[in-house]
């Protein structure tokens, strides 16, 4: 007897307009709406996000006490974006380094230097840090090109996703956080672990905090812009995109976002369901595979994730 899977066929429709005279009327552009996926889900994802983000800045400082005794300081600064975080970081070595040997005829040698990188982004005022790295490098006298190599130590900060006509951002962490933006009454349930910051969300950015990239709780992002709503897990898939399944010669396969909370089931009418299987995905692993039997009647399966 054979197994039978059910899937889901998304089918899209374009418009267009078009009058008597057959003259084609363009529409307005659409509505700005939530990201596809968001860059999260591990540190290297929270980097790779921050630099490659042309809307982000980028800066580094040096501060030191000069020959007179005074604290100063001397550093640059840019906006832009880089091709990877490899290439961020070699340029921001070489960057430090051509600074302090550019000042260091002005600086104490018997005095530490202190280094500070930032990626940031700036909006309506507000300043938000992606990547920070603020470092105590030793004596002016014995720091060598090799120094800021060794010490580049980026402190990921959070992530920021430019959503344009932002109309609500929530982020749930099950049993332990709530937060909302615009705030909708009391929905902050606890206070986020220090040393993490609460979400500093405006009207044309999201803020997450790296601790919700982990892995070690259930998180939901709500995010709502163009009068559409898209869900995410906190490894940044949407919950949206319905789940795919594939039969193997043993075995039936599913995967789904990661992150999510997914449920298999299986019927032999397709009126009567069975769980075969729940999964708690706070790994990531967004796919599974479980054995079936050929001689059994005829079998169907689904999978649902929330």
């Amino acid at each position: 007897m054979r197994n039978l899977l059910i899937a889901t066929l998304v089918v899209t429709f374009f418009l267009c307009v078009v009058d008597t005279e057959g003259v084609i009327i363009p529409l307005p552009p659409p509505p700005p709406a939530p990201p596809v996926m968001l860059s999260i889900g591990s540190f290297d994802a929270l980097n790779e996000g921050a630099v490659t983000n042309e809307e982000q800045a980028f800066g580094t400082t040096l501060f030191y006490t000069n020959n007179a005794g005074v604290r100063n300081s001397s550093g640059s600064g840019f906006g832009g974006k880089f091709p990877s975080f490899e290439a961020y970081k070699a340029y921001t070595i070489s960057n430090a380094f051509s600074i302090f040997s550019e000042w260091k005829p002005f600086m104490d040698p018997n005095k530490v230097l202190r280094w500070r990188s930032y990626v940031g982004y700036a909006t309506l005022g507000n300043a938000f840090n992606s990547l920070e790295c603020d470092i105590k490098l030793g004596l002016v006298s014995l720091i060598t090109s090799n120094t800021f190599a060794n010490a580049f130590d980026p402190t990921n900060l959070c992530t920021i996703i430019p959503v344009k006509g932002l109309e609500q951002f929530v982020v749930e962490v099950k049993g332990l956080y709530t937060n909302s933006w615009p705030a909708q009454g009391q929905l902050a349930r606890q206070v986020i672990p220090s040393p993490f910051p609460p979400e500093r969300t405006t009207n044309n950015i999201v803020v997450l905090n790296l601790w919700y990239s982990l892995g070690t709780n259930e998180v939901r992002f709500t995010i709502k812009a163009g009068e559409k709503t898209r869900r995410y897990t906190q490894f940044g898939d949407p919950l949206d995109v319905p789940p795919v399944i594939r039969m193997t010669t043993d075995c039936i396969t599913a995967s789904f976002a990661r992150g999510a909370l997914a449920r298999v089931e299986s019927s032999t009418n397709l009126v009567n369901w069975t769980i075969v299987a729940n999964i708690s995905d706070t790994e990531g692993l967004g796919f599974i595979s479980l054995p079936y039997t050929i001689n059994k009647p005829c079998q169907f399966y689904r999978v649902g994730i929330q």
